[in-house]
């Protein structure tokens, strides 16, 4: 079982700011143990990059919204025509929030787009939310900011992962990230991360 220090080690090699590390390591000791994931290491490096991009790094755990017309354009082309259609919801969050995610993934309610925005590892809608929460014995429809804490976050992705990402696909940078994201945003550094925290994994394997 990897220790605060061993974590310390894998995430600051996968570019994780030293501070964020360092708060992050002990989280990351206490919650992932040899048995967290059926396929064991073969997991790790996948998982990890997929949770350090959808965190920035662990540095984000509640999704911002706080976009430009131009960048709301460029992240929901299928949903904005142009960037006039765009400009009532720049740097409007909440307003964003329930444009784009209002009306789909369980969020039928005013006001759903907005609670359950994308936080923890990109744990986003009411459907999503209900999934994990009964995963992780939460009720995460009345305390969606749970999953804005550190141990919340990494338990809820590790739930959601191992009842979503089949060991078949761990391979499948493109696959997995389509799941996750409903497309292949952020491809290139998912699979950057995906390279480094293998390198970090494996050195520490053989330290």
């Amino acid at each position: 079982m990897r220790t605060p220090s061993d974590w310390l080690a894998i995430l600051l090699k996968c570019h994780v700011k030293a501070a964020t590390a360092l708060a992050w390591a002990d989280v990351f000791a206490d919650t992932i143990r040899d048995s967290t994931f059926s396929a064991g290491d073969a997991d790790l490096a996948p998982f990890l990059a997929q949770m350090l991009h959808e965190t920035a790094n662990l540095e984000q755990l509640t999704e911002n919204l706080n976009y430009s017309a131009a960048r709301i354009l460029a992240v929901w082309p299928s949903r904005f025509a142009n960037l006039a259609d765009a400009q009532p919801y720049a740097n409007n969050p909440e307003a964003l929030a329930e444009k784009v995610y209002w009306g789909r993934m369980g969020n039928v309610n005013h006001g759903d787009g907005w609670a359950f925005r994308g936080r923890g590892p990109g744990i986003t809608g009411r459907d999503n939310y209900r999934f994990v929460g009964e995963l992780m014995g939460q009720d995460l429809l009345d305390v969606p900011d749970l999953l804005a804490q550190p141990h919340y976050a990494l338990e809820g992705f590790i739930r959601w992962w191992e009842h979503t990402i089949p060991d078949s696909m761990l391979a499948d940078t493109v696959g997995i990230t389509r799941i996750l994201n409903g497309g292949t945003i952020g491809l290139a550094q998912r699979q950057q991360l995906t390279a480094l925290a293998l390198g970090a994994i494996n050195q520490g394997a053989t330290a």
